[in-house]
């Protein structure tokens, strides 16, 4: 794959001159999302829209897609073509000056429709700040973040306090298996973001405001972002492996002819 694919949005953008960069959802609909595409190709569908609004020219890279996700480009263009074939998005590539692109354009209507024993309201549709997709999703990781979106959505969890059983939630947008929902659930909490009472299998629980990062959380965010990391992470593991597995074979080589 090249080294740099950029984006390319189209369709007219008008956002407001001051206030915060937000996209709308439709949280009722995220379960039927997850359950139609996987909870990495949705949360990759969310960030594309939050991209879309932040690239104010229209152009962003496919790594700002990755690293978010805590993820390959390679699993990135995977997932673009899952959302495609489900026909949340239409795609191309194209030829720039720095190489190939990929042109996406959105639907006005998808063929996501929230369940009919879950209808749509007003309380579900839910205004995301698009900073959370690039501070609060790569913090937290996508199980926990989609958690967090799927209990957003309850809207006895937004009062309060409420009873709720956090594994059906978790279950209900694919997140599966006791281990795994304890981690999601684990990193809210030390996230800040959600509040439960310890030893109850009905917890309650209380959902907090997406906390900012702090001046740790922001350094690594930094080093996240940074194009190219992940590649050369896994060529410097590949030498230093090498190297280990060479002194090893001249230790053993040494030994060897010791003991002739």
């Amino acid at each position: 794959m090249p080294d740099v694919i950029s984006l390319r949005f189209l369709g007219p953008s008008a956002p407001p001159p001051d206030g915060e960069s937000l996209i709308v959802v439709d949280l009722s609909a995220f379960p039927l999302l997850t359950g139609t595409v996987g909870i990495d190709a949705a949360l990759l569908f969310l960030l594309l829209r939050a991209m879309r609004v932040r690239a104010g020219a229209g152009q962003a890279t496919l790594h700002a897609l990755a690293w978010p996700l805590r993820t390959s480009e390679r699993r990135i263009t995977g997932s673009i073509e899952t959302l495609a074939r489900a026909g949340l998005l239409t795609y191309t590539w194209e030829r720039t000056r720095t190489g190939d692109g990929i042109v996406f354009e959105f639907p006005a209507q998808t063929p996501l429709r929230p369940p009919t024993a879950w209808p749509p309201s007003p309380a579900r549709v839910y205004p995301l700040p698009t900073i959370a997709f690039l501070q609060t999703l790569p913090l937290l990781g996508r199980d926990a973040f989609a958690l967090y979106l799927a209990l957003l959505a309850r809207e006895p969890v937004r009062r309060a306090r409420t009873d709720l059983r956090l594994s059906s939630v978790a279950t209900s947008i694919g997140i599966t298996g006791s281990r795994r929902q304890r981690r999601a659930v684990r990193r809210l909490v030390r996230g800040g973001v959600l509040e439960i009472a310890k030893g109850a299998v009905f917890a309650s629980a209380t959902l907090h405001e997406l906390p900012p990062p702090t001046r740790r959380e922001r350094h690594l965010l930094r080093f996240l972002a940074i194009p190219f990391l992940p590649a050369a992470l896994r060529g410097l593991a590949i030498l230093a492996a090498a190297a280990v597995a060479s002194i090893a074979l001249l230790l053993t080589l040494a030994f060897h002819a010791r003991h002739r």
